[in-house]
């Protein structure tokens, strides 16, 4: 449990990040909150929002919570003033009662005080003082308190969905949040237990509710996505009930816009789920129908893309009822837990079951048991693969790689390719859908990369329709952690994943890097394989391939195996990829090299030699560079004739020496460069020289001679020979 500080002075009290890890050894997961209120544009509307003191820094929010040590130093690295938020209720083994103080407040102390005259002193326990001058009580965790607003005037809960400032905290005033003791944290006392946790209400459910296909589409996809949707309403218990309403609709919304649903059986199956959950009774027919409209408007305007898959060798399309049934059971699990109500700014924690490694099963499943004579005169199936010869389709592919060698430029410019179309690096992906799960790397980083993957292939953002995007470099994003006993959990994270990627069905899947993803010893040979076992199991349910990314160990760097921790990640694998720089120290720092280190399906030990040009990678043959480092080239080549010509029209003379008037550093400046780099502009020039596109002449006085470059089809003057 942490304990308080003693009061120390700005010079010698310990930096956000030392608190934060501080708490983190204690078992206490944390996040970060502003220390000051601070303006944020939201770059879909351009509309500018304020966010208060105290509101979560990341995204997720309190949901963003992590007891991942190297996550926090990244988190208040990019923070360094953040204060620490950590979330109340199970988390923490605790919830706590929130006094508040005036300005702005009603005082919470005259409420305690009277509450206390009439039922007995509180008993000790841990307490804090707010920055505002406020109290926290800490009181044992109990799954009957929720996060609740004002249980009295200027008192607050924070349980189970909520969240409070960690003691240790600073605002940007120079306030404080302090421990004010280090007493345990002991049981509530009856008389506040009976006040805050008031019996739940159940379900009201005014017309009974049975589903019938609303779908109408004869697809199975459909049909099941659509009964889950409405039985999940049609249960929901008391407690937003009318935002499920309209969030509802909007997810039926998106199949009417893909034409998979009739719109008047949407709105008839949404009406009669929210008059079996009560929520009809509660605020009228007029309101729940205009939220049903609006929902169902809105999600039209962003319609489901529902892919079919077409398979040339006759091969059956698979049967996924099973699945379907597994996500039903989860959800119909979920929807009968609590809805969290959030109160002040504190985000309602999203309830979801936990998932287990092994399904639980009505029946134990039977062994498919086959026997080969049943195959005699049909086909052999094809190996089908991502990248011929490199990523196996259906299967787990590991592409490890030293830091800052370009594993993760080089797995976002594969993914690119596929979702584009085309060959890059001189390997041509499958053409699909793809899902890339970033957990090193913020949005922006990505969009600059793509930007340059995009233009290296003389295409634009906008063609990345099939590309789908999850940086989580400000979140915890692991996927499984070990149980008590060791065995490997899938989280919460994993559940979404497996969502998402069910519905946008994409061909590969990216997961970079698995210091980020997997919550177990990497050492350990048992957890790897159940690992790795669970994405096999996602990669043969979406049909699709998966490319894990990984750092090497330094025996692994040292032996140029590309290994990392235990032998079970090698060999549960199908695939393994090692990239690398060569081990010449006087080689093109620029040169990457591309190994199998491992390969089921075809021949160990191949290697590609890749060059870093320009953003991405391309090809280094003997013949020169592809046809889209080709096209760069050509972009920057006529970017320095143009250039060459204005400064010619102006007066201004440039040469190929260093010096003040060095042609590549003056057109690097110029705003005609098209951002067009020194470097880049280097090497055109000299590509130009050598081709004769331009050329060096020289004027003045022999004795003071000087040079100037000039494109050699506008030297009208000189005669052939001329110096």
């Amino acid at each position: 449990m942490p304990k308080p500080a003693a009061q120390q002075s700005d010079e010698t009290a310990p930096s956000p990040l030392d608190i934060a890890l501080e708490y983190n050894r204690q078992n206490w997961p944390v996040f970060p909150c502003r220390h000051a209120a601070e303006d944020v544009i939201d770059h879909e509307t351009g509309e500018i929002e304020t966010r208060g003191a105290k509101t979560p820094l990341v995204s997720r929010g309190l949901n963003g919570a992590t007891l991942n040590g190297p996550l926090i130093e990244r988190t208040w690295a990019r923070y360094p003033d953040a204060m620490i938020g950590v979330p109340t209720g199970e988390k923490i083994n605790a919830w706590v009662l929130d006094i508040d103080v005036p300005p702005g407040h009603a005082d919470g102390r005259i409420w305690l005080a009277e509450m206390e005259e009439r039922h007995g002193k509180l008993p000790e326990t841990r307490t804090a003082t707010t920055a505002s001058g406020g109290k926290h009580y800490y009181w044992k965790y109990s799954s009957e308190v929720k996060n609740r607003a004002s249980i009295g005037p200027g008192a607050d809960l924070r349980g189970e969905g909520g969240y409070v400032i960690a003691p240790g905290s600073k605002m940007a005033d120079g306030r404080r949040y302090s421990w004010d003791n280090d007493a345990p944290i002991v049981d509530a006392p009856d008389w506040l237990m009976r006040l805050v946790s008031p019996r739940q209400a159940a379900p009201t459910s005014t017309t009974p509710y049975s589903y019938t296909d609303h779908s109408g589409s004869g697809d199975r996809y459909t049909e099941a996505s659509v009964a889950d949707e409405l039985e999940t309403l049609a249960s929901h218990p008391i407690g937003g009930r009318g935002a499920l309403v309209n969030a509802t609709a909007y997810r039926l919304g998106r199949f009417v816009g893909a034409n998979l649903l009739d719109r008047s059986k949407a709105e008839a199956g949404l009406f009669a789920a929210a008059q079996a959950n009560g929520v009809v009774a509660k605020d009228g027919e007029r309101e729940i129908l205009a939220k049903i409209r609006r929902g169902l408007d809105a999600g039209m305007s962003h319609p489901k893309h529902i892919p079919e898959r077409s398979y040339g060798d006759g091969t059956p399309m698979r049967d996924h009822s099973g699945w379907i049934e597994r996500m039903k059971r989860k959800d119909a699990t979920k929807s009968r837990e609590p809805t969290i109500e959030a109160a002040n700014d504190n985000a309602p924690c999203a309830q979801s079951t936990k998932a287990t490694a092994n399904e639980a099963a009505d029946e134990p499943p039977s062994l498919p048991v086959v026997n080969p004579i049943d195959w005699d005169g049909l086909p052999v199936p094809q190996r089908e693969w991502f990248i011929e010869g490199l990523v196996p389709h259906r299967q787990v592919t590991i592409l490890a790689g030293d830091g800052g060698v370009g594993k993760s430029l080089l797995a976002l410019q594969f993914g690119a390719a596929s979702a584009l179309g085309v060959e890059t690096a001189g390997y041509s992906p499958t053409q699909g859908r793809v899902l890339y799960l970033g957990a090193e790397d913020e949005e922006a980083e990505f969009h600059r990369r793509l930007a340059d993957i995009v233009r290296g292939h003389g295409r634009q953002l906008s063609d990345l329709g099939d590309f789908r995007l999850i940086p989580m470099a400000d979140a915890d994003a692991l996927l499984a952690v070990p149980d008590k006993a060791g065995v490997m959990q899938p989280t919460n994270v994993w559940n979404q994943l497996c969502d998402l990627a069910w519905r946008f069905r994409p061909g590969l899947i990216v997961l970079d890097t698995v210091a980020d993803l997997f919550g177990g010893d990497e050492i350990k040979r048992g957890q790897a394989r159940q690992f790795i076992g669970m994405l096999r199991r996602l990669a043969i349910e979406i049909d699709c391939s998966i490319i894990l990314l990984a750092h090497p160990s330094q025996e692994g760097i040292r032996s140029g195996s590309g290994s990392s921790g235990s032998t079970g990640w090698k060999n549960s694998s199908r695939s393994q990829l090692y990239f690398s720089r060569p081990d010449d120290k006087e080689a093109d720092p620029d040169i990457r090299l591309l190994s199998t280190k491992k390969i089921n399906y075809g021949k160990v030990g191949n290697e590609t030699k890749l060059r870093w040009e320009h953003g991405c990678f391309v090809a280094e043959t003997s013949g020169g560079s592809s046809p889209a480092i080709g096209l760069i080239n050509r972009k920057v080549e006529k970017a320095f004739i143009d250039l060459l010509r204005i400064f010619a029209r102006t007066g201004q003379n440039v040469g190929a020496s260093a010096g003040t008037n060095y042609a590549p550093a003056k057109m690097a400046r110029h705003p005609a460069a098209e951002g067009h780099s020194k470097k880049a502009l280097e090497g055109a020039m000299q590509r130009l020289l050598e081709d004769g596109t331009i050329k060096l002449v020289w004027e003045g006085p022999q004795s003071k001679p000087r040079q100037r470059l000039m494109v050699s089809a506008d030297d009208y003057g000189r005669k052939e020979g001329d110096e």
